[in-house]
C-alpha cells in the first residue's frame, strides 16, 4: 500500500501483448486486402460503362451528322431541279405545217400559264383541267394539250385541234363550231360545207359553247337525213328571238324548211320531203314549209 493510498496498476509484459497484437495485424491486413479488391472491381465496371456510353454517343453523333448531310444533299437536288424547271425549255408539236406556223403563239400561251402557276412546271403537280380551261379561253381552237418532259428543263407540248362541224356566223363575226359546240376562229382543216347564220341576237365569243350537244345532234341528224334523200342543205338559219326553231335551206329549192328541236329530226325531215313532192307536183312557190307539228304541214 502506497503512501497516497492508490493501488499500483500492473503493467503487462511485452510477452503477454504479442499474441493479441499479431491477431490485430492479421485482421487489419485481411480487411485491407478485401477492401482494395472491391474498389478495384468497381472501378473496372465503371470504366467499361463509360466506354460503352462514349461509343453510343459517338454513333448517335455520326447518325445525326449523316442525316444532316442527307438533308442538305436532298435540298440541293430540289434546288437544282427547281432551277431547271423555272428555266423550262418548251417546244410545241403540232399535227401539220399550217398549225406549226403558229407554234410561237401557243408557246406563249403555255408560258403565260406556267408564269401564273409556277408549281405546275413539275409535271406531277400539273392541273390538266385548269390547263384545258386556260387554252379554251386564250386559244379555243386547241382541243387537247399533252405535256411530255424529257430530262430536266425540257418539255414538249403536243397539241391537237378542233375540227369544225359548221361555220357559224353571228353579226359581223364568223366562227367555226366543232362537234362539242365550242366556237373558235382559227381553223386548220378544210372549211365545212355547212353554214349556220345566227340571227337570234345572243352574244357570242370565241371559246364559248354556242350550242349544246342535243342541238348539234339535231342539226347533224337533219342534215344526214336530207342527204340520204339526195337533198343538200346549203345553209341553216337560227331565227331572231328564238332558240327552239331552225330554218334549213335546201339547194335547188326556193324556200326554207322550218323545224323545231323539240321533235325528232328524222320524223320532221320525212314529213318535209312528202310536202316537197306535193309542192313540186303542183308547181307551187311557197316562202317556207313548216313541219313543226306532227302530221301537219303548213306553208306560205
Amino acid at each position: 500500500m502506497s503512501l497516497l493510498g492508490r493501488k499500483k496498476i500492473k503493467q503487462r509484459s511485452p510477452a503477454n501483448n504479442s499474441p493479441r497484437r499479431m491477431r490485430d495485424d492479421i485482421i487489419k491486413e485481411s480487411s485491407a486486402f478485401q477492401l482494395n479488391r472491391t474498389i478495384s472491381s468497381f472501378r473496372k465496371q465503371q470504366d467499361e460503362v463509360s466506354e460503352r456510353t462514349i461509343h453510343h454517343k459517338r454513333q448517335d453523333l455520326q447518325k445525326a451528322f449523316m442525316q444532316r448531310i442527307g438533308m442538305i444533299l436532298a435540298a440541293l437536288v430540289v434546288l437544282i431541279l427547281l432551277s431547271f424547271q423555272l428555266s423550262l425549255s418548251i417546244s410545241i408539236q403540232t399535227p401539220d405545217t399550217a398549225s406549226g406556223q403558229q407554234a410561237a403563239t401557243y408557246k406563249k400561251v403555255l408560258t403565260d400559264y406556267y408564269a401564273s402557276r409556277p408549281a405546275e412546271r413539275f409535271k406531277p403537280f400539273l392541273n390538266q383541267d385548269a390547263l384545258h380551261q386556260y387554252f379554251l379561253s386564250h386559244a379555243p381552237e386547241v382541243k387537247t394539250v399533252r405535256i411530255e418532259t424529257f430530262g430536266a428543263g425540257m418539255a414538249t407540248a403536243k397539241l391537237t385541234f378542233r375540227q369544225p362541224l359548221a361555220q357559224w356566223s353571228s353579226g359581223e363575226k364568223t366562227y367555226f363550231v366543232d362537234e362539242s359546240g365550242v366556237t373558235f376562229e382559227r381553223n386548220y382543216f378544210a372549211p365545212p360545207k355547212l353554214t349556220v347564220k345566227d340571227q337570234s341576237g345572243a352574244p357570242l365569243s370565241g371559246g364559248q359553247e354556242v350550242v349544246n350537244q342535243r342541238f348539234l345532234s339535231f342539226l347533224g341528224q337533219a342534215v344526214s337525213q336530207f342527204t340520204k334523200n339526195k337533198l343538200s342543205v346549203s345553209e341553216i338559219v337560227l331565227p331572231q328571238d328564238t332558240v327552239r326553231q331552225v330554218l334549213f335551206l335546201i339547194e335547188g329549192k326556193g324556200y326554207a324548211v322550218k323545224m323545231t328541236v323539240d321533235r325528232a329530226a328524222v320524223a320532221q325531215v320525212e314529213q318535209a320531203i312528202k310536202a316537197m313532192r306535193f309542192i313540186d307536183e303542183r308547181r307551187l312557190r311557197p316562202e317556207y314549209l313548216d313541219v313543226r307539228v306532227d302530221q301537219r304541214v303548213f306553208y306560205k
